[in-house]
């Protein structure tokens, strides 16, 4: 069907609508073209934004930090009141330790050393 059929069947069954019906069918139409609009709105912003030289400096940047320097680490002091590790933190604390360097951790029984514990 060409665009000028389609339009003509449409706007045949638009006519045998109620004026209620059809304010919703003109709100629906209004949505649509706005969803249009917008999209080509957000597109042109897009190519815009691109072409611009305005965030080339994030390019050309240096990175500040690597992956060695994110480390887990034990080194505080702390002051518990009550201490338990259930299996799940346990197997998590093995699993973390069995996939990082000696290095980049301090020993379990060096963390337990620096704990603090308040006296009952």
């Amino acid at each position: 069907m060409s665009r000028e059929e389609l339009l003509k069947v449409t706007i045949e069954k638009l006519n045998q609508l109620s004026d209620k019906r059809l304010e919703e069918v003109s709100e629906y139409v209004s949505f649509l073209a706005n969803r249009i609009d917008d999209k080509i709105l957000n597109d042109g912003i897009k190519n815009i934004i691109s072409d611009s030289k305005s965030y080339e400096f994030l390019q050309e940047e240096d990175e500040l930090y690597k992956v060695s320097d994110i480390k887990e680490k034990f080194n505080c002091e702390s002051l518990v009141t009550d201490f338990s590790v259930n299996e799940e933190m346990k197997d998590l604390l093995d699993e973390r330790r069995s996939t990082s360097s000696n290095e980049d951790y301090v020993s379990w029984e060096e963390v337990k050393n620096q704990i603090r514990f308040k006296s009952k």
